[in-house]
């Protein structure tokens, strides 16, 4: 958790405190009031402004989620504060320091590894991931992402008050790859598709995937409403670059079957 903070605070501090662009979450709103309080001659870092919004976040981790995730939030909390401070590498501050779309880029998937570690072994660095679980526990069809969504629009809206809409597209770019690169670190970058094949020579079919892919097949049983006749539903989870290869077998046996496929988030077991 503290080597995924580290990751994090290097991100921002060598790469989003030179340039101005703002990270999601928390820490951007940590620098935004930070900047407006800069113009009225109170100088306070980041960092602490970051611990004070937090201290609530810390609450709600020992109130909502138990003992462990609140000690290695504290550890994430912590140490993302300090190393947002501290993490800095002048040689590479320098080299994208006008290079505002390299900075986004770079800048947004350094942060998403950090975000990836810490999550991974079941800490938090604090701020919208905790508030987002806490709503989507006590209202269960919100869901984390869609509040993390909301809270990260919010330090959008006011990087476009505060740093004017240029610089706020490279918000926008940084906020998106920081999310897709999370998203690789916790699921893995192998996509899955969920492939359902409706059709009559379903044996034949089945035993085609299974030979040419090594992959398991379910039949399930179904009846069609308009014929009212029975069919074969047959599911095989395959990678994504297989899918069309399920599809040319299908046709191949039974050009008539309807097949479609979308997209699995998650999946585990045998």
């Amino acid at each position: 958790v503290a080597l995924g903070a580290f990751i994090m605070g290097f991100a921002f501090r060598t790469f989003f405190i030179p340039t101005g662009i703002t990270p999601s979450g928390f820490s951007g709103l940590a620098k935004i009031i930070s900047d407006l309080l800069a113009k009225i001659n109170i100088l306070l870092s980041p960092s602490i402004i970051f611990i004070i919004i937090n201290i609530g976040c810390f609450i709600l981790a020992i109130l909502m989620f138990g003992l462990k995730f609140s000690i290695l939030s504290t550890v994430g909390i912590l140490s993302y504060s300090l190393f947002m401070d501290v993490a800095y590498v002048e040689s590479v501050a320098t080299i994208i320091e006008s290079e505002y779309l390299l900075t986004a880029i770079i800048g947004g998937a350094i942060m998403g590894i950090g975000y990836g570690i810490t999550f991974r072994f079941g800490g938090s660095t604090g701020g919208s991931d905790i508030v987002a679980m806490a709503i989507n526990k006590k209202v269960p069809k919100i869901k984390t992402g869609q509040c993390q969504f909301c809270i990260n629009m919010v330090v959008l809206l006011l990087s476009i008050v505060c740093y004017g809409l240029d610089l706020a597209f490279y918000v926008l770019i940084a906020m998106f790859i920081s999310g897709q690169i999370t998203d690789i670190m916790l699921n893995g970058i192998k996509t899955v598709r969920a492939v359902y094949i409706i059709c009559s020579r379903e044996e034949e079919i089945s035993k085609k995937i299974m030979t040419t892919f090594g992959q398991g097949v379910t039949k399930i049983d179904a009846t069609g409403m308009f014929s009212h006749q029975e069919k074969s539903v047959l599911l095989a989870l395959v990678a994504t670059h297989q899918a069309p290869f399920v599809k040319n077998i299908v046709m191949q046996i039974e050009p008539n079957a309807i097949v479609f496929s979308t997209s699995v988030t998650e999946a585990m077991g045998e």
